[in-house]
């Protein structure tokens, strides 16, 4: 999926009964100013789960802390993305490959899903770290508000 031009809007929307609403009030504001009757276009696509996103980039700031392999999160998530084949390989001028990791960004929601899981897995098999463990110890410290 390719990333939109800077220069267009993007807005979100939500779907209702009988067609679709903004989401947020700069999504309203955008759409109050077409004119009754305009004919616009969309690209439908699923957004991302917020609540998925909080839970993968969670997930793997607390497995960062918890083993000394990667320094940071993003470090851990191009690990993952590689190994699980989410990314693009090439040869460089000088003969030697460099790869490149899919940006989770250009993934949908259902895309995104599979990963996470996928990427989940991976790092129980990898490190004995559970995501199930990391949620109990997150609602824990939240006084089981999660």
């Amino acid at each position: 999926m390719a990333r939109r031009s800077a220069s267009k809007p993007v807005t979100i929307l939500r779907v209702v009964p009988h067609g679709y609403e903004p989401v947020s009030a700069i999504d309203a504001e955008f759409h109050a100013g077409l004119k009754r009757g305009a004919e616009v276009t969309a690209t439908i696509d699923s957004a991302k789960s917020n609540e998925m996103l909080r839970l993968y980039w969670g997930f793997l700031g607390w497995v960062v802390d918890n083993r000394d392999e990667y320094g940071s999160s993003r470090a851990l998530s191009n690990a993952v993305l590689t190994e699980l084949g989410y990314a693009e390989s090439f040869r460089l001028m000088d003969g030697s490959m460099h790869v490149n990791p899919q940006s989770i960004a250009e993934m949908d929601d259902n895309e995104f899903r599979l990963f996470a899981n996928k990427a989940f897995d991976l790092i129980y098999a990898e490190f004995g770290l559970d995501v199930e463990d990391y949620k109990a110890e997150m609602a824990a410290k939240a006084g089981g508000r999660l």
